[in-house]
């Protein structure tokens, strides 16, 4: 901490904020159990609202108020990006609560804004964006459906749904479409918010101020050897959407490309371009 000053000291207090309401590991505890106490429309506001705040904290307050420390503190806020996308999709993996499987799930999604943000690229940053965007719409509206067999079945065990499919097939069609979009598939919000915040952090210049070498492909190859687990978030939704609604058929396929996010996501996009061009050289 030598050599610190105000604005260190400054965007550290924020930075605990944010985590929290991020939340990042390993300050996500909180939100497993918020979701589960919470009924189906608190749910909805958490998911799709209320989780945004501390991305958009960073994106908005933090970073731009306070940049000498923001470079200073990159490295722990992508580590700890990497962290929650693979701890928050093991957790999810091993649930049998619905509801708590879409919750660490977030924790994994959320991951990836954080990566993207603090990458510090304009691709990166747009990427975050638009993972926002995508994981409000997916995240909420899978809270809404569980919710709805939630108030008929009253029970949230994925061993009590199987076979959906045949007694409520248009509800399955929307439900595949929605993990589909969670997982990320080509097509859906998904995947354009996570291949451009990997793109951005993958080309991104920050290092960790200990080791002039360190990058973020290092990190993650270093990572992934540590736990040999891929670092693929979509796993617990396919687990999830096939115990559930065993059974969909090719409708699913007809579906996955109406999320106009994942189409067309020049929308939430192009806003953080940068505002003006460079102008041209006269010959």
């Amino acid at each position: 901490m030598e050599g610190w000053t105000i604005q260190h000291w400054a965007f550290l207090l924020l930075l605990i904020g944010f985590v929290i309401k991020v939340p990042s590991v390993p300050v996500h505890t909180w939100l497993p159990d918020a979701h589960v106490e919470a009924p189906t429309a608190g749910s909805v506001i958490l998911a799709g609202v209320l989780l945004k705040m501390g991305t958009y904290g960073f994106m908005k307050l933090g970073f731009p108020l306070f940049p000498d420390a923001t470079h200073a503190f990159t490295p722990v806020l992508m580590t700890l990006a990497v962290v929650s996308i693979v701890y928050g999709a093991c957790l999810a993996l091993v649930q049998t609560d619905i509801k708590k499987i879409i919750a660490y799930s977030s924790i994994s999604h959320l991951g990836y804004v954080m990566l993207g943000l603090a990458s510090l690229d304009l691709i990166g940053i747009q990427g975050a964006v638009i993972q926002m965007v995508s994981h409000g719409l997916t995240a909420a509206g899978l809270f809404m459906m569980i919710g709805m067999i939630y108030e008929r079945c009253h029970t949230r065990e994925l061993a009590d749904y199987g076979g959906l499919a045949s007694l409520l097939p248009v509800y399955s069609v929307f439900f595949a479409i929605m993990t589909l979009a969670a997982v990320g598939l080509p097509t859906t919000s998904g995947f354009t918010g996570e291949f451009l915040v990997l793109l951005g952090a993958f080309t991104s210049s920050v290092k960790s101020p200990l080791d002039r070498g360190y990058t973020l492909k290092t990190a993650i190859e270093h990572l992934r050897s540590r736990t040999k687990v891929p670092l693929l978030t979509g796993l617990p939704q396919m687990e999830r959407m096939r115990k559930l609604v065993k059974g969909v058929g090719d409708d699913v396929e007809k579906g996955t490309a109406t999320l106009l996010d994942g189409v067309e996501p020049h929308a939430y996009a192009h806003p953080f371009e940068p505002a003006q061009k460079k102008p041209k050289r006269a010959n």
